[in-house]
């Protein structure tokens, strides 16, 4: 037994120095920001240098990213002269990003003696498990997706622990609450917590893991149903290790994340204001009491609320009106008192005052149509900016809440005496209802698709939100119309719980992922359906393609990919023969279901998929093909010498056409009608 755990040591360190070797060849061919590295290299930046940024992605990754980068000063403010890594431009001078690459090629790498292991837990033979390691090994899409500042590879990685850690587990059933039980099914939890952690499509396998964990638990109740002292510590242990440990270390990443970073960012729009006001370089300064005349930000009060949005770009003649999770000029509102409807000549805007909102941009009134409806909820009115103030242009303002501002502020200089009942910015909480219409603005989480505004929430005149919070708003920023300077200075001191954060911050990563989309008459489209996915009807162009670039081509072995698919067919077939026989079927069960579920939900995604969203349910699938091989077609080969010679003819078979379709990998120059006769398929946009 020993002698058998050290060779699989052996072999597991042997697998990942080729791997790693192969990710890391000419990993720094490429000088110029790749594909993706745009969003994870400049985010990695802005870790190391403590400026608030949001990423649609859950923090873990770039946070192993920015560990690295904080020793190797990976921050681009270092650096004078250079807009953060836009895509195809050159690195600048003293920037080490080959260390990320190289970490994630570490992670990538990482993956191949977890598959073997994986495989030994799975009842494969050595020499299948060998196999397998090396077809994961040298499978192009696995290599390339590994050799860039991506997420991938961690989600890779995760993904693999996660399958070891739980067939280490299976395999200590009837050890029940020994150490080792309880070991693996803490580091399955453990693992758990990290794959969701990077993206999250990790819950897809960790939906894998709960439905056999469910299956496990009922079985186990039909054979011990006497004993349910035991069966609840079964209960208690699942429980604790499955869904206490790994949520706790992903929202205590979040808790991290959000205490990090001590400068204000690109992402701090799609935060809250008390969020916000806690990050320097804030723009949350002005007076403490909004005037009439006022430039304004008005942001909604709800969980992930935009601010107030109108741009003069629409193709419409009246301009949209919706709520917007940027900065943008686009923001910034004109608020005055309507002189016909207010008897209070004071500047001062009270509680019940009639007032105009006014878009700065375009001089346009913020008003409610007379027929129109909202895009998308009918129930509401379209609200629009148009020239003219006319009855339905009016709005009442409501304060909900309007606590002593003083209770929020920290005064550094000056003294400040509060006006009783007046309008405040952040503090005061309010709704706007359309004085026409008796219809309250209100925005929520619908996104606007790019015709009618995109990257933007709807927002509408609504009748039937009387009490909820997305008729609710507050004034973010305050200017006032003549500037004398303020005699006080001070700084917002507003309590939130991290719960709140979170709960802002999730909002924004659901919006964002409903925003991916195309950007019309785009020529070059990286987006494919996943009917396309498991034959390899499509692959990715990483980078521009210009002739004189170093090009890579996001493309996967035919051999490899087309045999693992029609792996999966044939699997199926005998897993419905031996289920129907009732013989154990529990290794086809485990592999078709991980590929299954990490396949099929991206048909009903509300976004766009890519292939490399395929990557995952690919690994599943080369297991299935090392489970077919071992399982059913090697032992029909009676002949050592013939079943050698055919696990090595079909070894050189993988390596050949992966050597062959290397220029994709390691990158290309010169035209690319070069790779000609590479272009097995018309549907792959090589040249």
């Amino acid at each position: 037994m020993k002698d058998k755990k050290k060779n699989n040591i052996i072999i597991s360190i042997i697998l990942f120095v080729i791997s790693y070797f192969i990710r890391t060849y000419a990993i720094g061919r490429s000088k110029v920001v790749v594909w993706d590295e745009t969003h994870f290299a400049l985010a990695t930046s802005e870790y190391v240098g403590k400026r608030f940024f949001f990423d649609l992605h859950p923090p873990l990754g770039k946070q192993i990213l920015a560990l690295v980068g904080y020793f190797v000063k990976f921050d681009v403010n270092l650096y004078t002269n250079f807009f953060p890594f836009p895509g195809g431009a050159n690195y600048v001078e003293g920037l080490n990003y080959i260390a990320l690459r190289t970490v994630c090629a570490f992670f990538g790498a990482m993956i191949i003696p977890l598959t073997y292991l994986s495989a030994i837990e799975l009842k494969l033979s050595q020499r299948t498990s060998i196999l397998l390691g090396i077809l994961i090994a040298i499978e192009n899409s696995l290599v390339v997706i590994s050799k860039f500042i991506l997420l991938d590879a961690f989600l890779l990685f995760f993904n693999a622990l996660t399958c070891y850690c739980f067939l280490k587990f299976n395999n200590t059933k009837k050890k029940e609450f020994s150490y080792s039980w309880w070991r693996w099914q803490i580091l399955l939890g453990i693992s758990l917590g990290g794959l969701i952690s990077i993206k999250w499509t990790g819950f897809q396998t960790y939906g894998l893991i709960g439905l056999v964990t469910i299956y496990d638990l009922f079985v186990y109740y039909m054979k011990n149903y006497k004993n349910l002292k035991s069966y609840l510590g079964h209960w208690i242990s699942r429980i604790i290790c499955l869904i206490i440990i790994p949520f706790a270390i992903y929202s205590s990443l979040f808790y991290i994340h959000f205490n990090w970073f001590e400068y204000s960012g690109d992402g701090s729009p799609k935060m809250s204001t008390a969020f916000k006001s806690r990050l320097k370089g804030n723009t949350l300064y002005g007076p403490l009491e909004v005037t009439s005349n006022s430039t304004v930000t008005i942001k909604n009060s709800r969980i992930g609320g935009g601010n107030l949005f109108c741009t003069p770009k629409s193709k419409y003649y009246n301009n949209w009106v919706s709520t917007y999770l940027l900065n943008d000029p686009g923001i910034n509102w004109i608020i005055k008192k309507d002189p016909a409807n207010n008897k209070n000549e004071k500047k001062y805007i009270y509680d019940g005052d009639i007032i105009e909102i006014v878009h700065k941009n375009t001089n346009t009134y913020l008003t409610t149509t007379l027929y129109d409806k909202a895009p998308f909820t009918k129930s509401m009115k379209r609200v629009i900016s148009r020239d003219g103030v006319q009855e339905h242009s009016l709005w009442k303002i409501e304060f909900v809440k309007n606590p002593n501002i003083t209770k929020f502020i920290k005064l550094k200089r000056g003294h400040f005496e509060e006006i009783p009942d007046v309008l405040h910015p952040i503090s005061t909480k309010f709704r706007l209802r359309n004085k026409k219409f008796n219809c309250l603005l209100r925005s929520h989480n619908v996104v606007l698709p790019m015709s009618k505004g995109w990257k933007r929430l709807e927002a509408g005149c609504d009748f039937e939100h009387e009490n909820s919070w997305e008729t609710v708003w507050h004034i973010e920023n305050n200017t006032p119309e003549t500037n004398p300077g303020l005699s006080y200075m001070y700084e917002w001191n507003i309590p939130q719980s991290f719960w709140r954060d979170f709960l802002d911050y999730h909002s924004a990563m659901i919006n964002v992922n409903k925003m991916i989309e195309p950007f019309p008459r785009t020529t070059m489209r990286l987006d494919s359906h996943p009917k396309k996915w498991p034959f390899l009807n499509v692959g990715v162009r990483m980078l521009n393609w210009d002739d004189n670039t170093v090009k890579f081509y996001l493309l996967g072995n035919p051999f490899i990919w087309w045999l693992s698919t029609i792996s999966i067919i044939c699997l199926s077939a005998t897993f419905i023969i031996k289920l129907k026989n009732k013989k154990s079927i529990f290794a086809e069960c485990f592999v078709l279901m991980g590929w299954m579920i990490n396949y099929i939900p991206f048909y009903i995604v509300g976004r766009m998929t890519y292939l490399h969203h395929y990557l995952v349910s690919l690994y599943f699938s080369i297991i299935c093909l090392a489970i077919l091989l071992d399982f059913y077609i090697l032992p029909i080969i009676k002949i050592p010498i013939i079943k050698r010679l055919f696990i090595l003819f079909f070894i050189l078979i993988a390596i050949s056409i992966s050597a062959f379709f290397s220029p994709f990998v390691y990158g290309f120059q010169g035209p690319a009608i070069n790779m000609k006769n590479r272009q097995w398929l018309k549907t792959w946009n090589i040249y």
